[in-house]
C-alpha cells in the first residue's frame, strides 16, 4: 500500500475516534496537508462551536502537531488530547 494512502487511512481512524468522543463541537472542515519537514500527511480539523472556530493538526500516529484559534478552548484541547491518548493506548 502507498505510504500516503496508509497515512490517510490512519488519519481516518484518528478522526473517527475524535468524532466519537467530542460531542460539544461540530467538525466544520477537514483538510489533509503534506508536511515536507516530517514527510507525512497530516490532518487539519476545524471545530466550530457557536461563532468560534478552532483548528487542530493531527499526525497519522495520533499526535498533536498544532492547535490554533482566536480563543482556543481548553475544554476542546483537553478533550482531543484525552481522545488521542486513548486512541494510542488501544492501538498497541
Amino acid at each position: 500500500m502507498n505510504k500516503d494512502l496508509l497515512q490517510v487511512e490512519l488519519l481516518d481512524r484518528v478522526q473517527h475516534s475524535i468524532e466519537e468522543n467530542i460531542c460539544s463541537y461540530e467538525i466544520e472542515e477537514i483538510e489533509d496537508i503534506f508536511n515536507e519537514n516530517d514527510g507525512e500527511v497530516q490532518r487539519c480539523i476545524t471545530f466550530n462551536r457557536g461563532t468560534k472556530n478552532d483548528c487542530m493538526i493531527i499526525s497519522p500516529d495520533g499526535l498533536f502537531r498544532a492547535a490554533v484559534g482566536d480563543d482556543l478552548s481548553p475544554e476542546l484541547v483537553m478533550g482531543v488530547a484525552n481522545t488521542l491518548i486513548r486512541y494510542a493506548k488501544y492501538q498497541h
